[in-house]
């Protein structure tokens, strides 16, 4: 059976928060934006949540978009939301992220993202 090798992906971290994370060991959810949504947020209390333990990491900081209740006008995004999380234990290997519900929005949940050794992962809203 042969090996399939992908290309390497680079991933533009603004310095402010590559220095963070490198500091803390932190997780990093970079969002794309998706052109059928017209607008979005963040919800403060949106966790990632470890399928194991249920150990939960927080918001710890965000970037490129705005926090509940106030919202980012999707096509104005000129740079990729970066929601930097507290660390989860090392035991981690599978997470889901997940946003509480609020009235008359939708809230982001992504369940089983696989654990990578860099802790820096791409979603698209």
């Amino acid at each position: 059976m042969d090996t399939l090798i992908l290309p390497a992906v680079k991933v533009d971290i603004s310095p402010e928060l590559l220095e963070q994370y490198q500091e803390e060991k932190q997780i990093v959810v970079i969002v794309e934006k998706h052109l059928r949504t017209f607008s979005v947020y963040v919800d403060a209390q949106i966790r990632l949540i470890d399928l194991d333990s249920s150990a939960e990491a927080t918001l710890v900081t965000a970037a490129n978009i705005s926090f509940y209740p106030e919202l980012t006008e999707v096509r104005k995004m000129t740079e990729p939301a970066h929601l930097v999380f507290s660390s989860l234990p090392e035991s981690c290997r599978r997470f889901n992220l997940v946003e509480p519900k609020r009235p008359f929005m939708i809230p982001w949940v992504v369940e089983n993202i696989q654990r990578n050794d860099t802790d820096v992962y791409r979603l698209e809203i």
